[in-house]
């Protein structure tokens, strides 16, 4: 799973820096300004956050879905 994460993560990171670098180009973002910390971690790091931040955006639906139906018997 960590290999897959790793590759996942590169693919990820190399669509993120061409888009970005697309956006520098047009003037539409400022330059970085600091480095990353680690060249080996960092993409894991960035997929990890973002693979969190789905699940995260899917347990919230599914519990405000719960709630609002509630709500909804409760009228």
């Amino acid at each position: 799973m960590v290999n897959t994460l790793r590759v996942s993560s590169t693919v990820a990171a190399t669509r993120a820096k061409k888009l970005e670098q697309e956006m520098l180009q047009a003037g539409l973002i400022p330059p970085a300004i600091a480095p990353p910390r680690s060249e080996d971690e960092e993409p894991v790091r960035i997929r990890l956050e973002s693979i969190g931040m789905h699940v995260g955006a899917n347990i919230t639906e599914k519990y405000l879905y719960l709630d609002c139906r509630f709500y909804e018997d409760s009228k």
